[in-house]
């Protein structure tokens, strides 16, 4: 994505910070502008439906933070980052779903133990079917279940 594009977006501001207090888009060239207007356009129909303040998108990373060798949120291989890490405010698990499938996103996490709220991984991998996974925080390690009946139970626990 240009600089240019990096700062057309509705809801994220060209030098907005994360969560982590990095520039979201210290690296706008490697991140996808479609990506990000769907993400942007996601962001604004969750504000339409539950409210401005209450749809808003608090980013915890795109694609500066460690992830996993292959991760969606770094430009390799070819492709440019397509992955996002962040939270709805004040939106509960089961809305913010609600919005996320409503955008037809491929890759779903949901991390209930993400400080300071629990937080959603949203990803535009290339494939067919949607990948949905819960992510629970053990000792120092993460734990991930791919188990669709867990993930909606999780989502739906109050």
């Amino acid at each position: 994505m240009t600089k240019k594009e990096a700062k057309s977006f509705i809801n994220f501001g060209f030098r907005e910070k994360s969560l982590h207090n990095t520039l979201i888009f210290e690296k706008y060239e490697d991140i996808s502008y479609v990506f990000m207007c769907r993400i942007d356009a996601m962001v604004s129909f969750a504000k339409e439906q539950f409210g401005k303040d209450k749809g808003a998108f608090l980013v915890y990373d795109i694609n500066l933070l460690k992830h996993k060798d292959h991760s969606y949120h770094y430009a390799i291989d070819g492709h440019l980052s397509i992955a996002i890490d962040g939270a709805f405010r004040g939106l509960s698990p089961i809305e913010a779903y609600f919005v996320i499938t409503k955008f037809r996103f491929n890759g779903i996490g949901y991390y209930p133990d993400w400080k300071p709220c629990p937080g959603w991984h949203i990803d535009m991998r290339p494939t067919k079917y949607a990948a949905l996974w819960v992510a629970h925080k053990y000792d120092f390690e993460q734990l991930y279940y791919y188990n669709f009946r867990n993930f909606i139970r999780e989502i739906t626990d109050d």
